[in-house]
C-alpha cells in the first residue's frame, strides 16, 4: 500500500466527507465484488477472473464519478484546459 500524504485538518474533513459518499454508493458493489471473489477458488483468481475483477472496479470508480459529479480529468496529451465546472 503507498504511503499516506498528510493532510491538513481541512483536508482532511474533505477527505472524510467524500470517502463518506463514496462508501454509500458502493456498498452495494462491493459486495457484489466479494461474492464474485467468494466463488473462485483460489486457484481460478488469476486470469479471467482478475479481468472481471478489475472490470468491476473500473466500473466503480466510473459510477462514483457521475453519480457523485466528482471532475473528471482529462488525461489526453490534446487536453490544454479543466473540464467546465472544475474547481468550482
Amino acid at each position: 500500500m503507498s504511503r499516506q500524504p498528510q493532510l491538513s485538518a481541512e483536508q482532511e474533513a474533505e477527505a472524510q466527507r467524500i470517502f463518506q459518499i463514496l462508501k454509500s454508493t458502493t456498498d452495494d458493489d462491493l459486495l457484489a465484488l466479494a461474492r464474485l471473489l467468494a466463488s473462485k477458488k483460489d486457484r481460478d483468481l488469476l486470469g479471467q477472473t482478475e479481468f472481471e475483477v478489475r472490470d468491476r472496479v473500473h466500473q466503480i470508480g466510473a459510477k462514483d464519478m457521475v453519480l457523485n459529479n466528482f471532475p473528471i480529468l482529462c488525461l489526453s496529451v490534446d487536453c490544454l484546459s479543466p473540464p467546465p465546472g472544475f474547481g468550482v
